[in-house]
C-alpha cells in the first residue's frame, strides 16, 4: 500500500492506493520500481517520474473514518 496526493478541480487529498492499484497506477510493479530506484541514475528515476506525474486517471475513492484517540480522521482509499 501507498499514499498518493490526488487532485482536481475541486482540491487535493491524500489517497491509499493497495499494491495492484498502484501498479497500475504506476505502470510498473513495485518491485520493478524498487529495482529501479536501487539501480538507476538519479536522471533516469527523475524521468520515469515525470513520465506519469499529472497524467488524468479516474480513480473511485472510498472515505473511512478511524479514530485514534477519541480523534476521527478521514482516511481515503482507492477501490479502483
Amino acid at each position: 500500500m501507498f499514499p498518493a496526493a490526488i487532485s482536481d478541480f475541486s482540491g487535493m487529498l491524500y489517497v491509499t492506493f493497495t499494491k495492484e492499484h498502484g501498479d497500475n497506477l504506476m505502470g510498473i510493479s513495485a518491485e520493478r520500481y524498487k529495482e529501479l530506484y536501487a539501480n538507476a541514475s538519479d536522471e533516469v528515476r527523475q524521468d520515469f517520474l515525470d513520465s506519469i506525474i499529472f497524467k488524468p486517471f479516474n480513480v473511485m475513492v472510498k472515505p473511512r473514518v478511524d479514530n485514534y484517540k477519541n480523534d476521527g480522521r478521514v482516511r481515503y482509499h482507492a477501490l479502483k
